[in-house]
């Protein structure tokens, strides 16, 4: 039987729906793909993973993300750009990613107190071992990962001196603190609001061509090379945030 010209109006119609309703699953299908191989990081990255979202996957972008502003932060600082302050204001510095997961790159400051003092090149992290218990003293420069356990656990801490209005003390591993003086204690951990957040550190004094800063949070001291100006010296590759008043 012939077709009439309207079946074949009816035939265009259906043709053209199913058309339509192909394409827009092909959107959609595309669409989905696309979300699950795609992310947004809370640092302004985004992240490509073909696998899909994945928590380790955002970390670790994030973390490269953070580390080279910091780089770059650090490479400002050691052209004079970035400085702590000397005076009353605080200055606060984020935690080195490579010296803490992977080590500190320590030169000597100076012998004092019946103990040798060692500064980072790179976050300026202290080190205070007793002159009978140094195990770098023969050593211009070295390397030394961080002490998880104690930074952990907590630090088993001896006296070393009163100086500067502060007792300072110092843990086997290395690891100094400049507390109030008269403080007795002999175990000694890190407040949640330095591990989250880092350290909000004020000037101390000088000494050997170093500017001593301290956390006035936890008593974490730092040593930054000091280029001998009277109120902001520069402070090395250290990561500086902003400055406190």
């Amino acid at each position: 039987m012939p077709e009439g010209p309207a079946t074949g109006r009816v035939e265009a119609e259906r043709r053209a729906l199913t058309t339509a309703s192909t394409a827009s699953e092909s959107r959609r299908d595309a669409g989905r793909a696309t979300s699950a191989g795609t992310n947004s990081c809370t640092c302004g990255r985004t992240v490509v993973a073909n696998l899909g979202p994945h928590p380790v996957l955002l970390l670790a972008s994030c973390l490269r993300t953070i580390e080279a502003q910091y780089q770059a932060r650090g490479r400002r600082a050691s052209s004079g750009q970035s400085r702590a302050h000397c005076g009353d204001r605080d200055t606060h510095v984020r935690h080195t990613l490579t010296c803490f997961f992977g080590h500190h790159t320590y030169t000597k400051v100076v012998d004092r107190d019946e103990h040798s003092e060692y500064a980072c090149v790179q976050c300026g992290h202290p080190l205070v071992f007793h002159v009978d218990h140094a195990p770098y003293a023969d050593s211009a420069m070295f390397d030394k990962k961080v002490r998880y356990r104690c930074g952990l656990f907590g630090h088993q801490v001896h006296m070393v001196v009163d100086r500067d209005g502060f007792r300072e003390f110092a843990c086997h591993c290395g690891h100094s603190f400049l507390k109030p003086e008269g403080d007795q204690q002999l175990h000694i951990t890190h407040p949640a609001i330095c591990v989250c957040s880092g350290h909000r550190i004020r000037f101390v004094a000088r000494r050997a061509g170093y500017a001593e800063f301290v956390c006035r949070d936890c008593g974490h001291p730092f040593c930054f090379n000091d280029a001998g100006q009277s109120r902001h010296p520069p402070v090395g590759p250290v990561e500086l945030g902003r400055n406190l008043d």
